[in-house]
């Protein structure tokens, strides 16, 4: 992910308080308003394998399957670890998704 663009053509946040982009950072998202569209970059180191850290919500996610497949889109979490994927033709498109070095990176527009 490109941090060298933030504040002046896309807005970052980064996690944890103080991280270092690129370096300390656990997780990095950045949001670009791009004519009537929002352009999200997700990337993170998950906190384990299977990690599951949300509830009953809406959520844009980027995730990698047991194939290894590293995919974006959007579900609805349950308040179990299990997820209705919601599909996301004509609402998102996901251009570029990678793994590198247990870091997972979703481009979602």
């Amino acid at each position: 992910m490109d941090t060298s663009t933030c504040g002046q053509m896309k807005g970052c946040l980064f996690a944890p308080e103080g991280c270092q982009a690129g370096v300390t950072c656990q997780i990095h998202f950045s949001y670009q308003v791009d004519g009537n569209s929002l352009a999200m970059e997700l990337y993170g180191t998950p906190p384990v394998s299977n990690g599951y850290i949300a509830g009953d919500d809406m959520v844009v996610y980027c995730a990698q399957f047991g194939n290894g497949q590293v995919v974006g889109g959007l579900a609805l979490n349950g308040k179990k670890p299990n997820n209705t994927i919601i599909s996301n033709v004509g609402i998102q498109d996901v251009p570029r998704t990678a793994s590198v070095g247990g870091a997972l990176y979703c481009a979602i527009r």
